[in-house]
C-alpha cells in the first residue's frame, strides 16, 4: 500500500457525547478536493477504547465529508479519518492519546485543524519503533532456514512418491524371485 498523491484534510469538529463519554462530530474538507474520487471508502474509525466504531462518512459535496455518528475522542480511544483509494490507504489522526510507554505524543481532537494524510500503517503501528538491526537479520536468516527445511522435506517426499514406482517394482521382483525359489528351486 502507498499513500497516494500529497493530500490533506481540514477538520471542523464540535464536542458531543457518545455513551456518556467525550466524542466529536464534524466535517472534513479534503485538499485537493478530488482526493477521495473513486475511493472504496471514506471512514472515521475508532478503536482501543472499549470497542470498535466505523463511521462511513456522508459526502456533502466534492471533497467535503461529514460524520454520521459521534466519534470517540478521549481516554484510550484512537480515532482516524481513513481513505482507501485503489492501492492508497491513507489516514489522518482525529484523536490519539498520549502514550508514554511507546513513547508517543498525543494528538488532540481540536475544534479546527489541518493535517496531512500519511500511510495508515504509520498511525496504526505508531508503537513500532524498530530494534537492533542485527536482531532482525538473525530472525530473517532463521526464518529462511526453516522455510528451506520445509522445501527440502517436501522435495524429498515428492521424490520418494513420484519415483516412477521404482521402489515398489523392485520389492515385487525380490518377492517374486524368492517365491520362485521356494516353489521350484528356480533362481
Amino acid at each position: 500500500m502507498n499513500v497516494g498523491p500529497a493530500s490533506a484534510a481540514t477538520a471542523s469538529l464540535h464536542a458531543v457525547s457518545r455513551d456518556g463519554e467525550p466524542a466529536v462530530q464534524g466535517t472534513f474538507t479534503l485538499s485537493p478536493r478530488n482526493t477521495a474520487d473513486g475511493a472504496q471508502w471514506v471512514t472515521a474509525m475508532s478503536w482501543q477504547g472499549g470497542g470498535l466504531v466505523i463511521d462511513h462518512l456522508r459526502r456533502v459535496s466534492e471533497g467535503v465529508y461529514t460524520t454520521t455518528e459521534p466519534i470517540p475522542a478521549a481516554g484510550k480511544w484512537k480515532s482516524l479519518l481513513r481513505i482507501a483509494n485503489g492501492r492508497a490507504l491513507r489516514a489522518i489522526p482525529i484523536y490519539l492519546p498520549n502514550d508514554p510507554a511507546i513513547p508517543a505524543v498525543g494528538v488532540p481532537a481540536s475544534a479546527h485543524f489541518t493535517r496531512t494524510f500519511v500511510r495508515e500503517k504509520r498511525i496504526l503501528q505508531r508503537e513500532a519503533v524498530g530494534g537492533p538491526a542485527g536482531l532482525s537479520t538473525v530472525a530473517y536468516v532463521l526464518l529462511a532456514g526453516i522455510v528451506s527445511g520445509w522445501i527440502a522435506a517436501i522435495v524429498a517426499g515428492m521424490g520418494r512418491m513420484g519415483g516412477g514406482g521404482g521402489g515398489r517394482s523392485r520389492r515385487r521382483r525380490r518377492v517374486g524371485a524368492a517365491s520362485r525359489r521356494a516353489i521350484g528351486g528356480v533362481s
